[in-house]
């Protein structure tokens, strides 16, 4: 979200300015200098925020737990004097455990309807390859390839952490690298430790710090809906209190810690006069939005931020569809997608199939706000046209679609432009619209701040 009274923030010479400025805080706090990651909104810092924490150790433990299982259990049914436990062993872990398992050990982000659909398809898939084995071969094989599928399912289960992380530290300005050790293990949130150095250097500056009239607001309406939308979406995805954001102009209410900060910052106090620890704090307050401190990585959200801070960077894609675009661009903004879907994406025999996938998946996210960005990332026409939609209303004006929920659809009129293109093709705006447009005409009639009966255009061009 960007704050419309707020400076925007080059995007050059941003990673030096960024560093110097945490690279102190952070020293300020007997911290090890972060690297830092950008964030476009606040979703996507709540997002990386959670990708980028610690993992549980009982949760990658029990992952080892099943992983080492299915592999014995395979191992025994290729061996001739324990091929019938074996075999047994791993029809129960790989038929029943493995979905059972990715419904227990699965966080619960993004819902339970994802984690259902993610065991449902592990389990066809396991069943198709304990199936073909057995066409093939005997029962025991046919059984160590249950076992075996379900393992790859545990070992992706295993390396999607670090496969998150790395991706996240390869999208930010100036990639930053840390080691495979903190990539595998996550980054320790040190926000209470950040929040007391901040409380034990206002609590020395005293009551006379800041001159200004009681009651005078740090927050506009706008940076509270930033928080709030923070906060709501922190508690969605199960991110511990230490975790939250920690600095910033948005972070915070009127007389905590950031919000003292944002006061020094904003009504001129001096700054050489303040300790190290607030100086750096003044300087982060006014260049970003939100700060997430991480031990070894720091999270921030710069003021108005473009959304070209974290763009995906630009891949070959090689042989894999979900390297390249849109679909690479769609696949990143959905909520943790599985590395079985992903594969799906990469495998299907045309572009068409992978579409409708992709887009059948796009359509089942239950928020509209997190359906309408992937949306846009993937094409609205190319959607509309993959899944066959039908508009609900066309007239002479344009046509009316629903995409989503029938309670909660995302709403597009696709207008035709007069104008066409080099090749004489067509020109077809997609423009998003309220829900309660009833009509193509009303639709469009809204988008020139006009009610239906008052739109009657005599000529278009």
């Amino acid at each position: 979200m960007a704050l419309p009274d707020l400076a925007r923030v080059s995007v050059a010479g941003m990673d030096a300015r960024w560093a110097a400025a945490i690279g102190d805080l952070y020293q300020a706090c007997q911290l090890r200098p972060p690297g830092v990651l950008f964030a476009r909104n606040e979703a996507h810092l709540a997002k990386l925020t959670r990708r980028m924490t610690a993992t549980s150790v009982p949760l990658s433990t029990l992952h080892f737990v099943m992983l080492a299982i299915l592999l014995v259990s395979a191992a025994m049914a290729l061996h001739p004097g324990s091929a019938d436990v074996g075999a047994f062993l791993s029809a129960d872990f790989g038929l029943g455990m493995v979905p059972f398992s990715t419904i227990l050990l699965t966080p619960p982000v993004p819902g339970s309807s994802v984690t259902v659909r993610r065991a449902a398809m592990r389990l066809v898939t396991i069943t198709a390859a304990g199936l073909i084995v057995a066409l093939l071969s005997d029962r025991y094989m046919a059984a160590a390839a249950l076992a075996l599928t379900g393992a790859v399912f545990m070992a992706s289960d295993l390396v999607a952490p670090v496969r998150d992380r790395r991706a996240a530290c390869a999208s930010a300005i100036g990639p930053c690298r840390p080691g495979i050790r903190a990539l595998s293990r996550g980054f320790r949130p040190v926000g209470d430790v950040v929040h007391e150095r901040l409380r034990s250097a206002l609590s020395d500056l005293g009551g006379d710090a800041v001159n200004r009239q009681p009651g005078m607001p740090i927050r506009d309406e706008p940076q509270r809906r930033m928080w709030q939308a923070m906060r709501d979406e922190l508690h969605r995805l199960h991110l511990p209190d230490n975790a939250s954001p920690v600095l910033g102009r948005t972070v915070g209410a009127d007389y905590d810690q950031a919000a003292r900060v944002s006061e020094l910052g904003l009504f001129g106090t001096d700054p050489a006069a303040l300790p190290r620890v607030l100086q750096a704090a003044v300087t982060l307050d006014g260049l970003a939005a939100a700060i997430c401190a991480l031990d070894g990585i720091a999270i921030v959200l710069p003021l108005a931020a473009p959304d070209t801070l974290t763009a995906v960077p630009a891949a070959s894609g090689g042989w894999r569809r979900s390297r390249r675009a849109p679909w690479r661009t769609a696949l990143s903004l959905l909520d943790e997608p599985e590395a079985e879907f992903v594969l799906a994406i990469d495998l299907a025999p045309r572009d068409s199939i992978a579409d409708r996938l992709l887009a059948r998946r796009i359509m089942a996210i239950d928020d509209p706000a997190r359906r309408a960005p992937v949306l846009e990332a993937m094409g609205v026409a190319r959607v509309a046209a993959v899944l066959r939609l039908r508009p609900v209303h066309t007239d002479t004006f344009g046509r009316l679609f629903h995409f989503g929920d029938r309670r909660f659809p995302i709403v597009y009129v696709a207008v035709r432009d007069y104008a066409v293109e080099a090749d004489g093709t067509a020109i077809e705006h997609w423009i998003c619209v309220p829900p309660h447009m009833a009509t193509a005409r009303e639709a469009v009639a809204w988008t020139f701040g006009m009610n239906e009966q008052a739109y009657r255009p005599v000529r278009e061009t």
